[in-house]
């Protein structure tokens, strides 16, 4: 709708780049929505302090089970956008491919964004991070190599600094 999309602007989301910036989207989202279905004498004046409540151990886990809720959901629809027959372009293929691992922490979805689109560093950069994280500095040297000798910078928004600053050298 034209007026969520303007309250997205205002709110400075204009699109997610990583799995943390897609939960907090949806978490403003979702607030958003419960506060518009509230009753207007639940609401307070703007500019109120409201109490938190102290946190609690059934709260804490109502979190938890929350934030992998949204973890399986986004798995679920970054896998979606694998599988559509409009989804041809490897930049976004291996993006969603990003995202999962993000995710799952399978390190095989790194290997098939690499195979999505073998001409962005990204997802090598992100290999070798996985690597040097578990220790193995073979796996580590080779996929920092392999980032390095990608010298072609792609200009579109899928592009991400990390891939193209000091991260592959060090």
């Amino acid at each position: 709708e034209p007026e969520d999309r303007l309250a997205f602007a205002e709110q400075h989301i204009l699109g997610a780049r990583d799995p943390g910036e897609a939960v907090r989207f949806l978490d403003w989202l979702y607030q958003r929505r419960e506060i518009a279905a509230r009753p207007a004498s639940v609401l307070k004046a703007p500019g109120a302090r409201q109490q938190a409540p102290a946190p609690t151990w059934e709260g804490m886990l109502g979190l938890l089970n929350a934030k992998l809720d949204q973890n399986a959901q986004a798995e679920t629809e970054f896998k979606r956008h694998l599988c559509l027959p409009s989804a041809r372009w490897g930049a976004e293929r291996a993006q969603s491919c990003r995202y999962l691992f993000k995710i799952t922490s399978n390190i095989d979805w790194l290997y098939e964004a690499i195979n999505e689109d073998p001409s962005r560093r990204e997802a090598q950069v992100e290999l070798a991070q996985a690597f040097h994280d578990r220790s193995d500095w073979w796996g580590c040297l080779q996929h920092a190599v392999a980032a390095l000798s990608i010298t072609q910078r792609p200009l579109d928004y899928l592009t991400e600094a990390f891939a193209w600053g000091a991260r592959p050298y060090d």
